[in-house]
């Protein structure tokens, strides 16, 4: 959409990512996830005085993901993470437990990375069965989604199957 504003930011996971299930009314989906996990932002301050450098004021953004980039985000996003998170910028506001107006910066992701400055990652794509294909229930893991959507290494028998097809 024109007129909203996408930004990237860098910063640290503040706590893990926590994963929600909803009710969809789509007909398609019975279900909708989402997940959350705040980000804390501290830009490095040179100061001319004592020629060095300090933390400046952290700034939190709240990181909202929804569908897959939302699973995947609540089974590999822990807190102390370094994160670069790119999406559309979003104030909320909101009435706090004490009746007092509060403000929070929002970022509804499109894209979830791990910044790789400060380690390494390795990428793990994650295969689940084509629409109309069922696959054997493997069990449901603690962040609610099928434990078949994690597979990894899956091929098709033969060109032209379906990868994860029962026999």
């Amino acid at each position: 959409m024109s007129n909203e504003t996408t930004v990237t930011v860098r910063g640290w996971a503040g706590s893990d990512a926590k994963l929600f299930i909803g009710e969809n009314s789509a007909p398609a989906t019975a279900k909708v996830s989402a997940a959350l996990v705040n980000v804390g932002v501290t830009p490095r301050i040179f100061d001319r005085k004592t020629q060095s450098f300090r933390d400046g004021e952290t700034m939190w953004y709240s990181v909202r993901c929804y569908g897959s980039l939302a699973a995947n985000v609540s089974l590999c996003v822990k807190r102390g993470h370094p994160l670069l998170v790119r999406g559309r910028l979003a104030r909320h506001t909101y009435r706090d437990k004490s009746g007092n107006m509060r403000t929070s910066q929002v970022i509804f992701a499109d894209s979830v990375g791990v910044e790789l400055s400060h380690g390494k990652a390795e990428y793990v794509k994650t295969v689940s069965a084509p629409a109309g294909i069922a696959v054997k229930d493997r069990g449901v893991s603690e962040s609610g989604v099928s434990d078949a959507q994690w597979e990894t290494g899956c091929t098709a028998d033969k060109p032209g199957e379906p990868v994860g097809a029962d026999s």
